[in-house]
């Protein structure tokens, strides 16, 4: 790495990630410097295969990066990250799910595999993310990486001679994820009564975070509340400016009985009260 990869991801002065530590005798000239984060690597390896033809490209790295601290020896942060490129090529069939959300998704998987519990995906301001795909990715409140698609001030340094390429980005510190998994797992029987899934779709500011709103209906105050899922975000036609829909699947289910469809709907209703009172918002019909 050199001070050039860090003004390519506009890395700004006083960033952590400015200090740097100077490397004696490189072997080469562009890797003078002790890596601070693995995205201007990842990036290299994306050039290099681009380059030769390679048009799905899906690399990770585990390696650590250094944080020059002023003292003798310098700060090592264990790190995992990756680089995700998917050519767009024409198609009969629709693919809905951008990279973006493909790589969400098997973060998502990785913490659901390590039994890591609380996470949350956040508005980031990384100055190299796009603004509208990209998040800081949080656990128990705890900042442990980001994700994101390179900006178009990025992507066009590149040089890739592509229309609106998506290069999606994460990197993440590995020793506060593993600091992260219960030491202890719970055993939870298979449940014996069924369950219940109603959807509630509603319109909020767009400044609001899906997560802060399904983190308040899973915060209700009640214990037939199984879980919580995002299926849909929507702007557009008939979503008045400024706002976006919102729209969740929530799972009812009692451990010790068969619901009645008329409680479930009660308490769907009151739940439906207390998110539009909660956020200012209204439901979408």
């Amino acid at each position: 790495m050199n001070e050039a990869d860090l003004d390519m991801l506009h890395i700004p002065q006083g960033d952590r990630r400015r200090k740097t530590i100077s490397i004696k005798n490189p072997l080469r000239k562009e890797d003078s410097l002790l890596r601070t984060t693995l995205i201007p690597g990842l990036i290299g390896n994306f050039i290099y295969n681009f380059s030769r033809g390679i048009k799905d490209i899906k690399l990770f790295e585990v390696s650590r990066v250094f944080e020059d601290m002023g003292r003798p020896l310098p700060l090592e942060i264990a790190c995992i990250g990756g680089i995700f490129y998917m050519e767009k090529l024409p198609s009969l069939w629709k693919e809905d799910a951008g990279g973006f959300y493909l790589v969400k998704g098997a973060i998502e998987a990785l913490f659901e595999a390590l039994h890591i519990r609380g996470y949350a995906f956040v508005p980031t301001r990384e100055p190299f993310l796009h603004p509208g795909l990209s998040c800081d990715i949080r656990v128990s409140g705890a900042n442990v990486g980001f994700l994101g698609a390179l900006s178009p001030a990025v992507t066009d340094k590149l040089d890739l001679k592509v229309t609106k390429p998506e290069i999606i980005v994460f990197e993440m510190d590995i020793d506060k994820l593993i600091s992260m998994i219960p030491v202890s797992l719970e055993y939870s029987p298979i449940p014996k009564f069924p369950c219940i899934e109603r959807d509630m779709a509603i319109i909020v500011d767009e400044r609001l975070s899906a997560s802060d709103v399904g983190n308040l209906i899973r915060a209700y105050p009640s214990e037939l509340i199984e879980e919580v899922s995002i299926f849909d975000l929507y702007k557009g036609k008939h979503i008045p400016e400024g706002e976006k829909s919102l729209a969740f699947t929530i799972r009812y289910r009692s451990g010790s009985r068969t619901l009645m469809e008329s409680e479930v709907e009660d308490l769907h209703q009151n739940i439906a009260k207390y998110i539009t009172a909660e956020t200012g918002g209204k439901l979408r019909v």
